[in-house]
């Protein structure tokens, strides 16, 4: 009756709600945006995947999941992989892991340098970092009048960023990391839902 009264709708789609509801609720406590869930199972093959139930967007979950794998991938010294929607995420390692343990890994002020070293070397840093050398003309895409390659492009962006991978405070550098924590993924956003664990505002 509240689901018709609230949100006009009839019946079929009120019990389908209604359903949807009780099914989860089976399993575990449904989360919200203050009662965080982690939900834990193991597939087939044996790999060990936890599910974190945070409702808070594809940019702040991609800026979770990839420092929250990080750090799990160096604690567990094995590969672990990222799935990521706009309520969830998901870890899968084929090491043993506690679930208890994974909640608490990561701290708000410990975030930013946690991504950075996790987004270097990967693809997407090599993607973003091959833009903005070219928005900076260290990378050309006309030379005397000749447009180069695509390829040509990319293997000079690749020697570029060999030569400046330590560098990390290099305007090309700074700017590419700049790019990925607030236009990729919301690394303010993302602080902001790990601080509000510490303080206790929010809980898993």
């Amino acid at each position: 009756r509240w689901l018709k009264d609230e949100f006009d709708v009839d019946d079929g789609s009120a019990t389908t709600i209604l359903n949807y509801f009780k099914e989860q609720n089976v399993v575990a406590k449904i989360p919200t945006d203050e009662r965080l869930i982690i939900e834990g199972y193991v597939d087939a093959s044996g790999n060990k995947s936890a599910i974190f139930h945070f409702p808070f967007g594809r940019r702040v979950n991609d800026a979770l999941s990839r420092a929250y794998a990080s750090i799990l991938s160096s604690r567990l010294k094995s590969n672990v992989t990222v799935s990521v929607t706009d309520d969830s995420f998901m870890l899968t390692a084929p090491r043993s892991f506690r679930l208890e343990d994974v909640g608490g890994m990561l701290s708000a002020s410990d975030l930013e340098r946690v991504l950075r070293n996790a987004v270097r070397g990967s693809e997407l840093f090599n993607q973003r970092f091959r833009h903005t050398a070219t928005r900076s003309f260290m990378v050309l895409r006309n030379y005397k009048g000749k447009e180069l390659s695509v390829a040509r492009q990319q293997l000079r962006s690749s020697r570029l960023l060999d030569a400046l991978h330590e560098l990390e405070d290099f305007p090309v550098m700074s700017e590419t990391y700049v790019e990925i924590l607030t236009e990729v993924m919301d690394l303010e956003h993302a602080q902001e839902v790990l601080a509000s664990l510490e303080s206790g505002a929010r809980r898993i």
